[in-house]
């Protein structure tokens, strides 16, 4: 079986605004998209998320006890990846609209 551990998944530091203030590399969500795309190429069977949200552990843990374990599932690496890349490529308007760029600095 295939394993695969990813630490913090998080982007709100990838806006354009975080990145000039703090006079990091505006090429760093670029950077971190195609970080995204190499571990997209990763056969995960088994995802735990750092959070249960990331993939529906609680509802998985309800459906233990049948035949096959909830939790084996090639399809929830893929879909956390790209739910991901979506955001990310959406940061700068996320946060500009719902005005929090000030919980970041």
């Amino acid at each position: 079986m295939n394993r695969t551990k990813i630490g913090w998944a998080g982007f709100n530091t990838l806006t354009n605004k975080y990145l000039t203030t703090y006079g990091l590399s505006l090429d760093t969500k670029d950077r971190y998209l195609k970080s995204l795309d190499k571990l997209m190429k990763r056969d995960v069977e088994v995802f735990i998320g750092s959070h249960p949200s990331h993939n529906d552990t609680l509802g998985k843990l309800k459906r233990m006890g049948g035949t096959n374990n909830p939790f084996v599932d090639r399809n929830s690496w893929p879909v956390f990846l790209n739910s991901l890349k979506k955001r990310a490529n959406e940061i700068d308007n996320i946060f500009t609209k719902k005005n929090v760029l000030s919980l970041i600095q």
